[in-house]
C-alpha cells in the first residue's frame, strides 16, 4: 500500500503535517483521509491559516504538497494531483463521476479529450491492457464520429457507449474479469468497491480539462482582463477542432489564440 502524506515545503525540505492531531482519522497515511481533512476548508489560505494558529506549520508563506512517503522520505508528487478544499467535496463521489460522464456520452469532444489524459496518465505504467485497451478504442472511435457520425450504424453507436460504461466500471471500481466479462466487487454491505485512488485521479482529470486553463494578460493600466472574456464562438469552434484533431499541447493552443485575443484587447482600450 502506497502511504501518503500532506506535506509544506521550508528550508530545502518537504515537512510531514501531522493534522492528524486536530483531525480524526484511523491511518492518517490514506490519501481518503487527507482528502476528507483538507475539503473542511475553503482554499489553501483557511487551510494554512488553521495549520498555523495550530503551530502545524512554522509559517504562513508556505506551500502545501501531497506526497508519497518512499523509503522515509516525502517525495512530492509534482503535476500529478492537487489538494482538494470545500468546492471540490461534492464531486469527490463515484455515483457522480460515474453518472457526470455517462451525461457526457454523446459529447465526443469531451470524452475523446477525458481519454487522451487517462492515456496520459497510463502512458508510462507497464500492463494495464484491459484499461488501455478501452482508452484505444475510444480515443479512436471519438474521434471518427467527430468528423463522420453520419457513417455509424446503430450497432456501432451502442458498442460506443458500452465500451465507455466498461472503462467507467473498471476504472472506478474493484473488478474481475471472467472470460471478457466484467465482474465488481462487493463489499459486506453490498456496496460497489470504490478504488480511490483511481476516483482521486479522476477527479483532478476532470477539473484539468472541464474548461481551458484560463491566462490571465497583464494590462500597462494594471487592470487585468480574463483571456476567456474575449474568445469568441469562432475561438471556442478553434479550440474545439483543435482538440479533436489530437494536439494536447495547450502552450500552443493558447499562442494559436493569443494574437486574436491582444487584438480584440486593443479595441477595447482604445
Amino acid at each position: 500500500m502506497v502511504n501518503y502524506n500532506l506535506c509544506y515545503y521550508y528550508n530545502k525540505e518537504f515537512i510531514r503535517i501531522e493534522y492528524e492531531k486536530l483531525f480524526n482519522t484511523k491511518n492518517r497515511s490514506l490519501l481518503e483521509s487527507i482528502d476528507n481533512f483538507t475539503m473542511q476548508f475553503s482554499n489553501k489560505e483557511s487551510l494554512r491559516n488553521y495549520l498555523y494558529k495550530n503551530s502545524l506549520i512554522n509559517s504562513k508563506d508556505v506551500s502545501f504538497y501531497l506526497c508519497r512517503q518512499i523509503k522515509g522520505k516525502n517525495i512530492p508528487i509534482y503535476n500529478k494531483t492537487v489538494l482538494f478544499y470545500k468546492e471540490d467535496k461534492e464531486y469527490v463521489n463515484d455515483k457522480y463521476i460515474y453518472k457526470y460522464v455517462l451525461s457526457k456520452e454523446n459529447d465526443y469532444v469531451f470524452i475523446n479529450r477525458l481519454m487522451k489524459s487517462f492515456e496520459k496518465k497510463y502512458s508510462n505504467v507497464k500492463g494495464l491492457t484491459t484499461v488501455k485497451g478501452f482508452i484505444n478504442y475510444l480515443i479512436s472511435t471519438t474521434k471518427l464520429l467527430i468528423n463522420n457520425k453520419e457513417e455509424f450504424d446503430l450497432n456501432e453507436i451502442d458498442e460506443y457507449y458500452e465500451q465507455l460504461n466498461k472503462f467507467l466500471l473498471f476504472e472506478l471500481y474493484k473488478t474481475d474479469i471472467k472470460n471478457g466479462v466484467i465482474e465488481l466487487k462487493y463489499d459486506a454491505n453490498g456496496e460497489k468497491i470504490v478504488k480511490y485512488k483511481e476516483l482521486h485521479d479522476f477527479v483532478n482529470i476532470l477539473k484539468s480539462i472541464g474548461a481551458i486553463n484560463i491566462k490571465t494578460i497583464e494590462l500597462t493600466n494594471d487592470e487585468e482582463m480574463e483571456f476567456e472574456e474575449f474568445l469568441t464562438p469562432e475561438d471556442f469552434y478553434k479550440i474545439n477542432h483543435f482538440l479533436a484533431e489530437g494536439s494536447d499541447n495547450e502552450e500552443e493552443l493558447y499562442d494559436m489564440l493569443q494574437s486574436d485575443a491582444e487584438m480584440k484587447l486593443c479595441k477595447h482600450f482604445n
